[in-house]
């Protein structure tokens, strides 16, 4: 059968990004501070928009972040909000994308893996193959180091992003990943002179093994919450967006009044320009509308902690906030992106409430924030002349159900920024004596 050109009509549907939908997308993951910016900028281009405050009449008051998390949380949220941007620009296949912010959601406040590569694709259903292809775009971004599935691991996307990525330095990578060394037995297992190792164990100390802390952002001490939530005389969990955070958009009727004509010209001018500021008030109307219901969602996954605190809190992923709302997994994580809320237990950032699971010795999952709250309990209430090991930890928290491994305490402390054992015990000492 011969093949013979033709013309034909064919229809098919296909989803059209416009500008301002990639626009509503990009006002949705901003903070507050952001979005005020950018509206600012905004009516220098649009003369006839006035922003209007919340109720502090543009006096934006902050409150303190709790100071249980405000190191770890707050510091994470400005890194994930760095991540998120890259997410955003990147050019990442389709099927690839729900995985990639499934990844995201799962690197810790250093921004390595919270989780191994096999276990997010069991638990969240991808392949394994689309799950290791979505880290590959993961580890692509800054800072260098994000994404690595251990320490060994962090260090060598520094040195390969530096071209120094050599097979002598993933043998030595893996043998440091063994534990304690000296240097003359290290240098012969490797086969290299004691000087050649020297080297490049300095090449090594010139990298972070917490990419995370390369950023010059400091937490902040005082943020604007997004969400105010309270208790209702009924006993009811109630949330409200608070007005101070979400600054509306008005006519300026000074503006307009000076330009009353005929003319056809400024006529059209103006409409463009009032059509511009009525879509810019429905966009401002979805995000707060969809911060509001995440929140609820949030409150009611996470009842136990607003009743009961930390210790209660469960772990929550959020495509399961997602599904609950009936929208995409990317969209939670833009929303919650550099967003605040405030209760009777402190101003948390949102990604607080979305921690992961960490398996106990009754087949459960407990949540690492729980984790991380009893390990502050227990060191808290150490004796100051027997301060207690990583490994003494874990066994105490076994004995209450908790069981997790010497490293994981290890991973929590140093992310807690808790010295070891030995150091915390001179601190008490020298503490006691003041």
């Amino acid at each position: 059968m011969a093949l013979k050109p033709s013309i034909g009509i064919h229809q098919k549907q296909r989803l059209a990004v416009t500008q301002k939908m990639q626009q509503s997308v990009a006002i949705l993951g901003m903070s507050n501070a952001e979005l005020l910016a950018f509206l600012e900028e905004e009516t220098t281009s649009n003369p006839i928009i006035k922003i209007s405050s919340g109720p502090a009449g543009g006096k934006q008051r902050g409150l303190p972040v709790d100071s249980v998390i405000a190191d770890t949380e707050a510091s994470r949220e400005t890194f994930i909000s760095l991540i998120l941007r890259q997410v955003e620009i990147a050019k990442i296949p389709k099927n690839l994308q729900i995985v990639v912010y499934s990844l995201v959601e799962h690197l810790d406040e250093r921004g390595i893996l919270d989780a191994s590569v096999e276990e997010i694709a069991t638990s969240r259903g991808f392949t394994l193959a689309d799950t290791k292809s979505a880290l590959q775009i993961v580890q692509r971004f800054e800072p260098t180091g994000v994404g690595a599935r251990d320490l060994s691991e962090c260090l060598a996307l520094q040195l390969k992003s530096d071209g120094l990525w050599t097979p002598v330095f993933e043998r030595l990578l893996h043998r440091l990943h063994d534990g304690p060394y000296r240097e003359q037995p290290l240098a012969q297992k490797l086969g290299l002179p004691t000087e050649t190792l020297r080297k490049m164990l300095d090449i090594l100390k010139r990298y972070s093994l917490n990419p995370a802390a390369t950023l010059d952002d400091a937490p902040l001490a005082h943020v604007i919450p997004d969400v105010l939530c309270h208790w209702s005389n009924t006993k009811e969990l109630r949330f409200s967006l608070n007005e101070e955070a979400f600054p509306r958009l008005e006519s300026d009727s000074a503006y307009l009044g000076g330009l009353l004509t005929t003319s056809q010209e400024v006529q059209d001018y103006l409409d463009k320009q009032i059509s511009q500021m009525n879509w810019l008030r429905r966009a401002l109307d979805k995000r707060a509308s969809t911060i509001l219901r995440i929140a609820i969602a949030i409150g009611e996954a996470q009842i136990a902690f607003f009743t009961n605190g930390p210790m209660a809190m469960v772990p929550l992923k959020m495509g399961t906030i997602a599904q609950t709302l009936g929208i995409h997994e990317s969209t939670v994580s833009r929303a919650i992106s550099g967003k605040h809320l405030t209760c009777e237990r402190g101003t948390f950032p949102f990604h607080y409430f979305f921690p992961s699971a960490i398996p106990n010795a009754q087949g459960k999952s407990v949540s690492s924030t729980m984790i991380r709250f009893r390990l502050a309990q227990v060191i808290r209430s150490e004796d100051p002349e027997n301060t207690l090991s990583d490994e003494k930890i874990a066994e105490l928290l076994a004995q209450e159900g908790i069981t997790v491994a010497r490293r994981t305490i290890a991973k929590y402390r140093k992310v807690m920024n808790v010295p070891t054992s030995s150091i915390r015990r001179i601190q008490k000492r020298a503490h006691s004596r003041s």
